[in-house]
């Protein structure tokens, strides 16, 4: 995913904070548009991370 006004990638961090942050608004779809998946941006893994049920509402343990 890319910041449209720098053309920089978004850091997982913030992905995944902004993820949070709309999850605790209330939030249960999510999509992101750009994505590079031959460069892996986001990561697999911090895409499955951010978007995982197991962690909406809480962790599942």
């Amino acid at each position: 995913t890319v910041d449209w006004r720098s053309g920089q990638p978004i850091p997982a961090g913030r992905l995944r904070a902004q993820i949070r942050q709309l999850q605790a608004q209330g939030v249960h779809h999510f999509a992101w548009y750009p994505d590079d998946f031959i460069a892996d941006q986001p990561s697999t893994r911090d895409a499955r991370a951010a978007m995982s049920a197991g962690n909406f509402p809480y962790p599942e343990k």
